[in-house]
């Protein structure tokens, strides 16, 4: 920031600051942030279906302490499983409609 607080991103910035410029680095605040974020991830995310497709962000469950919060999670997993089985959907119906549909995804979408 302008004051010359180092935040973890652009989104959090303010709210959990990781360091200044004239002192350096948070090296136990980092750590801290980074076993928060580790212990409410790793018991939730490693089992879920949609990992692979998750965008999950600090920012979506940090509340305005200075811990991650379990409830936003809950809801920001919420929405995420329910993108995916929309997802699910929309791939299932391409197969069943257009029974190319593996020339399509081989030819039509492979980024050149």
């Amino acid at each position: 920031s302008c004051d010359g607080t180092f935040g973890m991103c652009e989104k959090l910035n303010r709210s959990q600051p990781i360091g200044t410029l004239d002192g350096g680095f948070d090296i136990k605040r980092i750590v801290e942030i980074l076993r928060g974020l580790t212990s409410l991830w790793s018991a939730k995310c490693t089992q879920c279906i949609a990992v692979r497709v998750c965008s999950m962000c600090p920012m979506h469950v940090w509340n305005d302490g200075d811990h991650p919060d379990p409830k936003l999670l809950e809801n920001t997993c919420r929405s995420t499983k329910a993108r995916f089985v929309e997802m699910l959907g929309v791939y299932a119906e391409v197969c069943t409609r257009n029974p190319n549909y593996k020339r399509w995804l081989e030819e039509d979408l492979t980024l050149q």
